[in-house]
C-alpha cells in the first residue's frame, strides 16, 4: 500500500520542479532580452561621448595654438622686433616665446620667420628643456608648404598643417616626431607684411591625449586622416605607412572596406552593421580654410551584444545552476504541503518556542498586565529598565516599582487602553527605581478565547539617548544656522568697505582714460581701460557675492512698481547689445500682443534678465540669442534662448547650484563667479515666480522665466508735475550740490558733471549741505549716506522737514546699499559707487534744465571782486575761469578761447587796453567778445580804441553784482542771435 502513495508523491515533486524550472528560465530569457537592450543604449551613450570627448580635446588644443599664434601677432613687441630687430627686443621676444613653450607643455617648436622664408628666431622643446637655436643653426624654410601657405593668409587668417610625420633635410625623422602645424602671418602698423609666426604642437602628447580618451569608450577608437589613412589604428605596424614611400598601403578602406563604406560620406554619426556598432565624427582643423581645410575622423567600432551571447554568460549560467536548489527546496516544500498535517502540533511547540525566544532575547521593553495591572509576562529588557530580575516581578504593580508620579500615568494609559479597547502610543518620562527614562510606549489589549479583554500589552523602546542625542544636534544646528547667518550679514555688511576703494580705482581710472583721449595719448588709454574693464570685472564679481549673501541673510526685500514689460526688457536688450555684437552674435526681442504691464520689482527683474541674457550672449559665438515675452493667463512668460554651446543632463542639473559652472574648462575659456544663475534662482523665487532651464549640447540652452503679473487693476499713470514760475525747479539755481565727506568720491562726481557743463558746488559736511542748501538753492542734491557729523538720512530728514526745501530732489550716490527709506524720505534714485557716469549726468539734467554752455573768464587784480564775481556766476550755471593780470589772462585763452571775457582795465604790469591789442593782433582770440568791468576813468581815445573791441561796459560802484549778471545774460543772449536780430535787440 506504501509504494502507490511514494510514486504519486514523486510525481507530484517532479511536476511542480518542471513547471517552476520553467518559470525561472523564462524570467532569465526576459533579462537577458533587457539587459541586451540597456547594453546596446549605454554603450550608445559612452561611445558618442567618447568620440565628443576626444573630438574637443583635439578641436581645443588647435584653438589655444591659434590663440597663442593670434596673441603673438598682435603684441607690439613682436612685430617691432621683427621689423627692425635689435638685441634688446630680439632678447624680449626670446624670454616671450620661452615662457609661452615652457608653459604650455605640448609645444615642440616657436618660431618667427621672415618674408623669405629665414628663421629669425625659433624656440625648440626637447627633452633636456626648452631652449633657443643660436642664430647660426636657423634655416631658411622658403620651400616648406607651411611656409607657402601662410605666406599667402589675408591679416587675421590661420593656417593649420595635417597631423603628420615630422621631415628633417628630405627624410622622416625616426623615431617618429608627430607634428602639427600652427601659423599665421605678421602685419606692421601700416599694413605690410612683416613674416609669420609659426607654432608646431607635439603630435605624440595629441595622440597619447587621444588614447586617454579612447579608454572612455567601450571597444576600440581609432584615429584617420581625411583620406582613411591609419594614424591610430588596429594594428600599430600599418600605422603612417601613407607617409612611408616604400610601404604598402594601409587605410580603412582596404583593411575594414564595410567601416569606411559606413562613414566616409557623413560628418559623424552612428552605424550599425555586421561589422557591428560604429560612432565616428570628423574634425575640422581649421574651418575658416573652406574645403582645404584639413581634417582628421574618429571612428570607435565595437560588437553589440546578443541575447544567445548573454544567455551563454557565465553569470547567467551561475545564475541558473543558483536557482536549481531554490526550486527543489520550493518544490519539495510544496509538496510536503500535503503531509504535513501530521507534524502540525510539532510545529505549534516550535512556534511557542520561538515566540519566548523573541520575547526574551527583544531589545524593546514587553510586558504583559492583568486587568489589575499586575505583571503576567516580562522580558528581560523590561526588568533591566525597572531595575529587578524577571521572576521577582511577576505579579508586581506599578506602584512597588515606580514613582506615585510615574505609578499614576501608567494607570491612566493602561485604564485608557481597557476602557476604549483601543491600541495607543505615547512618549512618557518615567522613573523606574532603575532610573528615569524616556520610553516611546504602545499600549495594545490582551483579549481571551471568547474576545474579553484580559489584560493590557506594553511595548517600550528607551528612546533616552536619542532624545539627549536630538536634543544635542538641535543645539548644534542652531548654532551652525546662526553662524551661517552671521557669515551671510558679515558678507552683506561688507559692501561699505569693498565697494570704498573700488569707487576711487575705477572712477580716476574713468577720469584718466577720458583725459588721455583729450591728449590723444592712445597707450595711456589702452592700458586706463584696461584697468577700468578689470575694475568693472571685480565689482561684477563682488556685487554677485554680496547679492547672494543678501539673500541668505534675508536682507532683500521687493519693491513692486507697475511698469510696460516690454518697454523693461527692450531697456536691457540695449543695453546688452554691445556685448552680442563683440561676440558676433544676433539679439532679438519677440513681443506678444497679450504683453503689457507688469507689477513687479523692476530693479531685480531687470537684474534677472541682465544674467540671463548676459550668459546667452556669453557661452555663444556667431549665433543668436532671442527674448520671447508673452502672458498666460495671469503671469509673464520670459523665454531666452540662444544657439550656444549647451550643455550636458548632468551640467543641466547643477547649473543653478552656487560657484558652479558646467564644467571647469567652461570657467577658464568663459570667466565669471558662477551666482549668476543662482541669484537670479533666488531672487525669481522671491518674487513668487518660476524659472527653469532646458539645453541640449551643442545645441544651445533655453531658461524660462514665470511671474506673476501682480495687482495691475487700477493703475493709472501719474501726471506730470506743473512747473508754473512759482514752481520749485523755477525758483531754483541751476547748480548741482554734492555732498560727500570722501574728498576723491566728491572730486569724481564733479568731473563727470562739469564734463557736460554741469555747474557744481561741494560739501564735506551735513551742515555744511544744509547751509549751502539754504544760501545756493541748487535745483539737485547729490548726496552720500555716510557723512562725517551726521549721516544722509538725517540731512534728508532736516531737509523734508523744511517748507523751503521739502521738494528739493536728491539723488543717493553711495556703496551702501537700497533701503526702504529711499521711499520714505522721497529719493529720486539710489546709485551704487562705483555709479555710472552717464547715468548719473543724465539724472542731474532733468532738473538743472538746459545748461548754459557759455565759458566765461573774468580778469582783475582784485581777488575779492574777482572770485565774488565768478561764484555768481557759478552759481548761475556758468562755467567760470579767473585771472589775476593780463598776462594770465592771455595764457589761458591761448589754451581754450572764451565765450565772453570780463575786463578789468587798470591791473599792474599788462593792463586792460594791453591786453585787448594783444587779443587783436591774435586769429585765435580776435573775435572773443569783452564785457569790460572796471572803475576807472575812460577817456575819448580809449573809449574809441575799446568800443571797437568791447560789447559792453560796465562801471565798478554803479552796478551791483546782481546787475553784472544780468548784464552777462543780456550779452550772450545777444551774442547768440541772428545779426539781424541782434541790430534788433540793440
Amino acid at each position: 500500500m506504501k509504494r502507490p502513495v511514494l510514486a504519486g508523491d514523486l510525481a507530484r515533486f517532479l511536476g511542480t520542479f518542471f513547471v517552476l524550472f520553467a518559470l525561472g528560465a523564462l524570467v532569465l530569457v526576459i533579462v537577458a532580452i533587457v539587459e541586451r537592450q540597456f547594453a546596446e543604449h549605454r554603450l550608445d551613450q559612452v561611445n558618442a561621448n567618447a568620440v565628443t570627448v576626444a573630438g574637443n580635446t583635439l578641436r581645443a588644443d588647435v584653438d589655444t595654438a591659434k590663440g597663442d599664434a593670434s596673441l603673438l601677432r598682435s603684441i607690439p613687441l613682436v612685430s617691432q622686433f621683427m621689423s627692425s630687430p635689435t638685441p634688446a627686443s630680439r632678447e624680449s621676444v626670446e624670454h616671450l616665446l620661452t615662457t609661452l613653450v615652457a608653459t604650455r607643455g605640448d609645444y615642440l617648436q616657436a618660431r618667427l620667420i621672415d618674408n623669405h622664408g629665414m628663421e629669425v628666431l625659433r624656440i625648440n622643446h626637447t627633452t633636456q628643456g626648452v631652449r633657443t637655436t643660436p642664430m647660426d643653426k636657423l634655416q631658411n624654410k622658403a620651400s616648406r608648404p607651411y611656409f607657402i601657405a601662410t605666406a599667402n593668409l589675408p591679416v587675421g587668417a590661420f593656417y593649420v598643417s595635417p597631423l603628420d610625420l615630422n621631415i628633417e633635410h628630405g627624410q622622416i625623422e625616426r623615431p617618429f616626431v608627430r607634428t602639427l602645424r600652427v601659423g599665421t602671418p605678421v602685419f606692421g602698423n601700416d599694413g605690410s607684411r612683416l613674416g609669420m609666426i609659426i607654432i608646431n604642437l607635439d603630435g605624440n602628447q595629441l595622440l597619447n591625449q587621444f588614447g586617454m580618451d579612447a579608454r572612455l569608450s567601450q571597444g576600440s577608437m581609432w584615429l584617420v586622416d581625411r583620406g582613411g589613412n591609419w594614424l591610430i589604428g588596429p594594428d600599430p605596424d600599418r600605422e603612417w605607412r601613407f607617409m612611408q614611400p616604400d610601404a604598402a598601403q594601409a587605410t580603412v578602406a582596404t583593411d575594414m572596406p564595410l567601416v569606411w563604406k559606413a562613414v566616409q560620406t557623413q560628418v559623424k554619426g552612428q552605424e550599425q552593421g555586421s561589422f557591428g556598432y560604429v560612432v565616428f565624427d570628423t574634425i575640422d582643423l581649421n574651418p575658416d580654410a573652406g574645403p582645404d581645410s584639413p581634417q582628421l575622423r574618429i571612428i570607435s567600432v565595437t560588437k553589440m551584444p546578443t541575447v544567445t551571447g548573454t544567455l551563454l554568460s557565465r553569470g547567467y549560467l551561475l545564475c541558473l545552476l543558483l536557482l536549481l536548489a531554490p526550486m527543489l527546496i520550493l518544490a519539495a516544500w510544496l509538496t510536503r504541503l500535503r503531509i504535513g498535517y501530521r507534524a502540525i502540533h510539532e510545529e505549534m511547540r516550535t512556534n511557542a518556542r520561538l515566540l519566548e525566544n523573541i520575547l526574551q532575547h527583544s531589545s524593546v521593553a514587553i510586558k504583559v498586565k492583568d486587568t489589575d495591572g499586575r505583571i503576567v509576562r516580562i522580558n528581560k529588557t523590561a526588568a533591566e529598565l525597572i531595575g529587578r530580575p524577571p521572576e521577582e516581578l511577576i505579579g508586581k504593580d506599578v506602584e512597588s516599582i515606580a514613582t506615585a508620579e510615574s505609578a499614576a500615568m501608567v494607570r491612566e494609559h493602561d485604564r485608557e487602553v481597557i476602557t476604549k479597547r483601543s491600541v495607543t502610543a505615547y512618549e512618557e518620562q518615567v522613573n523606574y527605581l532603575g532610573g528615569f527614562h524616556t520610553l516611546l510606549t504602545r499600549r495594545f489589549p490582551v483579549t481571551d478565547a471568547l474576545g474579553e479583554i484580559a489584560g493590557v500589552g506594553v511595548i517600550s523602546m528607551d528612546i533616552t539617548q536619542r532624545i539627549h542625542m536630538e536634543q544635542v544636534l538641535r543645539v548644534a544646528k542652531l548654532e551652525a544656522e546662526s553662524a551661517n547667518r552671521a557669515k551671510s550679514l558679515f558678507l552683506a555688511n561688507m559692501s561699505h568697505e569693498l565697494r570704498t576703494p573700488l569707487n576711487s580705482i575705477i572712477g580716476l581710472s574713468e577720469l584718466t582714460l577720458e583725459q588721455a583721449y583729450d591728449r590723444e595719448d592712445n597707450e595711456t588709454a589702452e592700458v586706463m581701460q584696461r584697468v577700468v574693464n578689470a575694475g568693472r570685472h571685480l565689482l561684477s564679481l563682488i556685487n554677485d557675492v554680496l547679492d547672494i549673501s543678501r539673500v541668505e541673510s534675508g536682507r532683500i526685500e521687493l519693491h513692486n512698481e507697475v511698469a510696460r514689460a516690454d518697454t523693461l526688457v527692450e531697456s536691457v536688450i540695449n543695453a546688452m547689445q554691445p556685448l552680442a555684437s563683440a561676440h558676433a552674435n544676433k539679439l532679438l526681442l519677440e513681443v506678444a500682443p497679450d504683453v503689457g504691464l507688469v507689477c513687479t520689482d523692476v530693479t531685480r527683474l531687470r537684474q534677472i534678465m541682465l544674467n540671463l541674457i548676459g550668459n546667452a550672449i556669453k557661452f555663444t559665438r556667431n549665433g543668436e540669442v532671442k527674448v520671447a515675452l508673452s502672458c498666460d493667463d495671469d503671469r509673464l512668460q520670459i523665454v531666452v534662448s540662444d544657439t550656444g554651446i549647451g550643455m550636458t543632463p548632468e551640467q543641466l542639473q547643477r547649473v543653478f547650484e552656487p560657484f558652479e559652472q558646467a564644467d571647469r574648462s567652461i570657467a577658464r575659456r568663459f570667466g565669471g563667479s558662477g551666482l549668476g544663475l543662482t541669484i537670479s534662482r533666488q531672487l525669481v523665487d522671491l518674487m513668487g515666480g518660476q524659472i527653469k532651464a532646458t539645453s541640449d549640447i551643442h545645441c544651445g540652452s533655453v531658461f524660462t522665466v514665470s511671474l506673476p503679473l501682480g495687482d495691475i487693476d487700477g493703475f493709472e499713470p501719474p501726471a506730470p508735475p506743473v512747473m508754473g514760475e512759482g514752481s520749485f525747479a523755477h525758483r531754483r539755481r541751476p547748480v548741482v550740490l554734492v555732498v560727500d565727506d570722501d574728498s576723491d568720491a566728491c572730486e569724481l562726481v564733479r568731473n563727470a558733471l562739469e564734463r557736460n557743463g554741469i555747474n557744481v558746488v561741494s560739501a564735506s559736511s551735513g551742515r555744511e549741505a544744509l547751509a549751502l542748501t539754504r544760501s545756493l538753492r541748487p535745483a539737485v542734491m547729490v548726496l552720500d549716506i555716510m557723512l562725517g557729523d551726521m549721516t544722509g538720512w538725517d540731512v534728508l530728514a532736516a531737509l523734508r522737514a523744511d517748507p523751503e526745501h521739502a521738494e528739493l530732489p536728491v539723488i543717493l550716490c553711495t556703496v551702501t546699499d537700497p533701503e526702504q527709506r529711499t521711499g520714505v524720505l522721497g529719493v529720486i534714485e539710489h546709485l551704487t559707487k562705483p555709479f555710472d557716469r552717464d547715468h548719473l549726468t543724465r539724472l542731474v539734467q532733468r532738473f538743472v534744465g538746459k545748461v548754459k554752455r557759455g565759458r566765461l573768464l573774468v580778469v582783475d587784480d582784485d581777488d575779492f571782486y574777482r572770485n565774488k564775481i565768478a561764484a555768481e556766476l557759478r552759481e548761475e550755471g556758468y562755467q567760470v575761469e579767473t585771472a589775476p593780470n593780463g598776462q594770465h589772462a592771455l595764457s589761458v585763452m591761448r589754451e581754450q578761447a572764451p565765450d565772453l571775457l570780463l575786463l578789468d582795465m587798470v591791473m599792474p604790469g599788462m593792463d586792460g587796453v594791453a591786453v585787448v591789442e594783444a587779443m587783436r593782433a591774435e586769429q585765435a582770440l580776435a573775435l572773443v567778445p569783452i564785457m569790460l568791468v572796471t572803475a576807472a576813468d575812460i577817456t575819448p581815445e580809449m573809449s574809441r580804441t575799446l568800443y571797437e573791441r568791447a560789447a559792453l561796459l560796465v562801471r565798478k560802484g554803479e552796478a551791483d553784482l546782481t546787475d553784472v549778471v544780468r548784464q552777462v545774460h543780456h550779452l550772450l543772449d545777444r551774442l547768440q542771435l541772428p545779426m539781424s536780430e541782434v541790430k534788433e535787440a540793440t
